[in-house]
């Protein structure tokens, strides 16, 4: 009786042992409809003398009946060479679905390793590559506008795409892909405006209307890779250089001065022309003249307030300095199409 009942109750144990290790966190199991997409990234390593030693990762997906992706899923990988990091155990799916494995490969490992994931009656299987090739990467679009970021109706506009790249040694952009998408198209022409190049350029000879552009540029690269797409938001403004008002130029103070000083001295008069002023900005420049043959000299670095030199002679003489200012155009950012004032002058009498 003693010998049975420690029998007994060493069976009882060692079953109540077993289910603490095993059955605590019991495995999940796909349903009869699920399904199981399986990828390789990447899914050529390249192994050289540089890199002796690469990895993909291996991403296992698990989705129910209604494509919902499903965690907790069991997935066993196996490959038929490399290594996995999993020991060829099981990776349970995250939040997102995904059983991730890596596959690393070394210079002893096959050209062409099959790398499969099970999970119940769920299989499938993905071919990873070694390659003593460089990867290819995708090349990168860029635009440039000219003008930079608006111009007038009725202008040019031109967009280049010759500052893409392509890091790849020995690789090249080969095809330009532009999309113009306009937020009011001129009548008659397309929306969006396609165009399929081998060159980096486009141009518009001018927009009839005032509009926005979306302006898209796809690259290729030799071996047909696509880059991430550039994006530039251009304006198509309404209003034309002959549009653009003058500024006005002004000299502060009266308008004969008369300076005195002794014979064969320098006397010297400051000129401001601060009061200048434009209804549509800032101004953008003031050029002075003397009227003395010499140049002006700012004060401060100003040139809005310059100083004149002259020579006092025996005799009095009259010097008639003059100022035209420049707006800065329509902006900001300004167009092209600065307008100069008319000249404005005094009359400076220097005597003895």
């Amino acid at each position: 009786m003693r010998t049975t009942t420690r029998l007994s109750l060493g069976a009882a144990f060692l079953a109540v042992l077993a289910c603490a290790v095993g059955c605590e966190d019991t495995a999940l199991t796909p349903g009869a409809d699920f399904t199981m997409s399986l990828v390789a990234r990447p899914s050529a390593v390249l192994i050289d003398a540089t890199h002796p030693e690469g990895q993909a990762s291996i991403v296992a997906t698990v989705f129910s009946d209604t494509g919902v992706p499903q965690s907790g899923i069991t997935v066993l990988f196996s490959s038929s060479g490399g290594t996995l990091s999993s020991g060829n155990g099981g990776v349970k799916t995250d939040n997102d679905g995904n059983a991730i494995d890596t596959l690393t490969l070394d210079s002893n490992s096959p050209a062409e390793i099959t790398v499969t994931a099970n999970s119940a009656a769920l299989t499938q299987t993905v071919t990873v590559n070694k390659t003593s090739t460089p990867v290819n990467h995708p090349p990168v679009a860029a635009i440039v506008a000219s003008p930079a970021v608006e111009q007038a109706v009725g202008r040019l506009v031109v967009f280049d795409g010759s500052t893409s790249t392509d890091a790849d040694a020995g690789d090249f952009v080969e095809t330009y892909d532009w999309v113009v998408t306009s937020s009011a198209p001129d009548p008659g022409k397309t929306n969006p405006i396609v165009f399929h190049a081998t060159t980096p350029n486009i141009s518009f000879a001018g927009f009839v209307g005032p509009q926005t552009l979306t302006v898209n540029l796809l690259v290729s690269d030799h071996f047909g890779l696509a880059s991430a797409p550039a994006q530039k938001v251009y304006t198509i403004k309404s209003q034309l250089c002959s549009d653009n008002v003058k500024p006005t130029a002004v000299i502060a103070g009266a308008a004969t001065q008369t300076v005195f000083g002794s014979p064969g001295s320098s006397v010297t008069v400051t000129l401001d022309g601060t009061l200048s002023t434009d209804p549509e900005g800032p101004i953008e420049s003031y050029t002075w003249t003397c009227g003395n043959g010499a140049g002006p000299v700012p004060v401060g670095g100003d040139s809005s307030v310059v100083t004149c030199a002259y020579v006092v002679e025996a005799a009095s003489h009259t010097y008639t300095p003059t100022l035209v200012v420049a707006d800065q155009g329509f902006g900001p950012p300004a167009l092209s199409c600065q307008q100069l004032s008319t000249a404005v002058s005094i009359q400076v009498v220097v005597a003895p």
